[in-house]
């Protein structure tokens, strides 16, 4: 059953990598093809009641697996076409079996993360003879998916591309709000905090163990002054945790990263409602 499909078209580099293909949908009324619902608000996931996020250990620490939504009302218990896209881009950015760098990687039917990614040593499981993550849990973006079902990109999913093509510089986040990522009108949201890098050789901020961090945040929206706020944090690309909701200005939070912290990632966030509108902005710290 043809749903979308990508053709390279350019390979290159090392490690090899696709540099330019094709993508094509299917969108026919044949028989046995699916019949794609086209979102004219694909970021705001409205259509879809139901939402899991899973994270599991698969030897690298434990890390998201799973983002799904389902139970898509109305057209949206179709096909939908921005969960196909971004499956075809993933193919696209070298979980293709026409990418030299993949079919060494996986070689022994998985993809093995390794430094300087995070979650080395994480085993990537892949279904037999194909480009395809297995699905570990519910559903993996890179894995499959059925009609009424919208699947964003897993932690599981970006480091597997990653250790592909040797990226380093990796954003695992999500917005709290399940991706609401356009950019509000006249609504502005900003975040800092005052930990000190202690291996500035390695990317991102990393903090020993026992540190206290400060948080600051910072929203203003020149069209309303009725805001509210929730501080979050998400560790290992696992569930988001409230740490402090309210309205008005926004206050300075503190967190210590306890000895059990060691190896982790934290992302914090400050996500900011006014009226229909929502914004966010995260902060990522490593700990050593």
């Amino acid at each position: 059953m043809v749903v979308g499909s990508i053709t390279s078209l350019r390979r290159g580099g090392r490690p090899n990598r696709e540099t330019e293909g094709t993508i094509l949908f299917n969108n026919d009324n044949v028989a046995g093809h699916h019949h794609y619902y086209l979102d004219p608000t694909p970021r705001l996931n409205e259509e879809y009641p139901n939402y899991t996020q899973i994270a599991q250990d698969m030897g690298g620490g434990a890390l998201n697996v799973t983002r799904v939504f389902g139970g898509g009302t109305g057209d949206a218990g179709s096909e939908d076409l921005f969960t196909t896209a971004l499956h075809e881009i993933g193919h696209a950015l070298g979980m293709s079996v026409a990418n030299t760098s993949f079919i060494a990687d996986s070689a022994g039917g998985r993809i093995d993360i390794t430094a300087p990614r995070p979650f080395r040593g994480t085993t990537v499981p892949l279904a037999a003879k194909t480009s395809h993550i297995y699905n570990v849990a519910d559903r993996v973006l890179m894995g499959g998916f059925g009609a009424g079902e919208r699947v964003l990109p897993s932690t599981l999913d970006i480091i597997a591309l990653a250790e592909l093509s040797h990226f380093q510089k990796l954003n695992f986040n999500l917005s709290p709000d399940r991706l609401n990522l356009f950019t509000n009108f006249g609504l502005t949201v900003s975040t800092s905090h005052d930990a000190v890098d202690v291996n500035p050789s390695s990317v991102g901020v990393q903090v020993h163990a026992g540190t206290t961090v400060h948080y600051s945040g910072a929203a203003s929206d020149f069209l309303s002054t009725s805001l509210t706020w929730q501080w979050l944090y998400q560790v290992n690309g696992s569930e988001w945790t409230v740490v402090q909701s309210g309205s008005g200005p926004v206050p300075t939070i503190k967190f210590t990263f306890g000895a059990d912290s060691v190896g982790s990632t934290y992302v914090f966030t400050l996500s900011v409602v006014s009226g229909p509108r929502s914004g966010f902005s995260h902060s990522t710290i490593a700990v050593e």
